[in-house]
């Protein structure tokens, strides 16, 4: 098992203003570590990540992968991003044997035409959630504003990637499960990719893949070729920051990121119902907020003519509560299912004190 690269340099306020690594970061480590012999036998010269953030996937791979000198790229809009991948970078003494190239861009636009057919590893942990746009102002926002079903940012990424991936080249990508795998598979099919799905794993809401991407002809294009999570478990990453599960969800779990606390709201509002019991306040956009611990907030908001419950982290910006990147949205069967769910996980709750 590869220790997780450390994170110990960063402070709550760095994680105002980057990706905090949650399960989806640490799936991306697993299944890396999985095809270890894979990726090692290529010996990757060029590395290469879209959307850096703080820098845990880049430094991973350039701590326990690299045989000799290699070349790496760690890409992100974000600066605060940049310097935290530097940081990293440096924290785990990687810096002395392995040249990190810091470039703050959208994707690897200026890099196209140096790069092409150039990189032997590429990383990708995308804005993945549905919202009605990728175009969102606030940087913190970008790190999960995925557009619709939560793919403008990753079809971008694959085509990229066909340009990119030298003819030994990998790209691997986290994706949900409602971001359509098959719809994903058949556009890289498109651009000459091959695609398979190599690591599932399901958190309380949300189901989380790892994508891999490659040009080779004699990879086979199975879409549901899986290794088993249990047997990932016992080399896991970061066994102590993810949740795993031994069994196939009856149906599939759509949500945003989880910030690992996998709180239950305080009082269970139905969707278009107010709950006059439970003191409110109003959000950003109008809509009614019931807090249920230190600024998080259940919410009901209208998303293309259908209700969803909104659990989220708010955080403060000059007075102006704002929603922040850890949080989930529920459809109405989905919030329907977790109040079957409640009684138990209460239980549970109860039982662990």
């Amino acid at each position: 098992m590869f220790p997780t690269p450390s994170l110990l340099h960063f402070t709550r306020d760095d994680y105002s203003r980057i990706y905090e690594p949650d399960a989806d970061s640490f799936l991306l480590l697993d299944a890396l570590e999985s095809k270890f012999k894979k990726i090692q036998e290529r010996n990757p010269f060029i590395i290469l990540e879209f959307g850096s953030g703080s820098g845990i996937a880049t430094t991973f791979v350039a701590k326990h992968f690299c045989q000799s000198p290699s070349l790496f790229f760690a890409i992100d809009m974000n600066p605060h991003a940049c310097y935290s991948t530097k940081r990293t970078f440096q924290h785990n003494h990687v810096d002395d044997k392995q040249c990190l190239n810091l470039v703050q861009c959208n994707l690897a636009d200026p890099l196209i035409d140096r790069l092409t057919a150039k990189v032997d590893l590429l990383l990708f942990n995308p804005p993945y959630v549905p919202t009605e746009t990728a175009n969102v102002e606030e940087m913190i926002d970008r790190t999960f504003a995925g557009g619709e079903q939560g793919t403008e940012v990753i079809q971008r990424s694959i085509e990229q990637a066909s340009r990119l991936l030298s003819p030994k080249g990998l790209f691997y990508m986290v994706a949900l499960e409602e971001n359509d795998f098959d719809m994903l598979s058949e556009l890289s099919d498109q651009y000459g990719l091959n695609a398979e799905i190599v690591l599932k794993r399901r958190t309380l809401i949300e189901r989380l893949l790892i994508d891999i991407y490659c040009t080779e002809q004699t990879m086979p294009k199975s879409k549901e070729r899986l290794e088993d999570s249990d047997s990932e478990e016992s080399k896991s990453s970061n066994n102590d920051n993810k949740s795993t599960s031994d069994e196939e969800p009856s149906k599939k779990s759509k949500g945003k990121k989880s910030n690992g606390e996998n709180e239950p709201p305080a009082k269970r509002a139905k969707p278009n119902e107010e709950d006059t019991t439970v003191p409110s306040t109003t959000g950003p956009n109008g809509e009614r907020l019931y807090e249920i611990g230190k600024l998080r907030f259940v919410s009901v908001s209208q998303f293309r003519g259908k209700p969803y419950v909104n659990i989220r982290e708010y955080y403060d910006d000059n007075g102006i509560r704002k929603p922040g990147r850890k949080g989930i949205s529920l459809a109405g069967d989905q919030w329907e299912k977790f109040k079957e769910l409640f009684d138990q996980i209460d239980k549970e709750l109860k039982a662990s004190k």
